[in-house]
């Protein structure tokens, strides 16, 4: 039997970005990141992680988001780190697409 466990949440302002570029599409985001790890039974050690998320609406136009409905985009965290993402709805749903990236190096 296969089970998810959340491990972390994530939340913070950050931006959203085009996919692997510092090109801004939303220059100021609210977010909420869900990481889960799946737990195996009998355990075999660590199970495979995932994350899910969403936008939250105070900071966006549900508008704009709904322009990059399906679009591979790059979330930058409050901490500089980039969270490869989808937005899934013109609710700001946000589907993984890999694991977190370091933040980009200055120019």
């Amino acid at each position: 039997m296969t089970r998810r466990r959340n491990v972390d949440t994530v939340r913070g302002t950050g931006r959203i970005l085009a996919d692997d570029q510092a090109d801004v599409l939303l220059a100021q985001v609210s977010y909420v990141i869900i990481v889960q790890e799946e737990v195996l039974d009998p355990p075999s050690g660590p199970g495979r992680r995932s994350a899910r998320g969403y936008l939250v609406h105070d900071h966006f136009n549900p508008d704009v988001a709904a322009t990059l409905v399906g679009k591979p985009v790059d979330l930058e965290l409050s901490d500089g780190r980039r969270w490869p993402c989808m937005v899934g709805d013109a609710e700001g749903a946000l589907v993984e697409r890999g694991a977190f990236k370091p933040p980009l190096k200055a120019e």
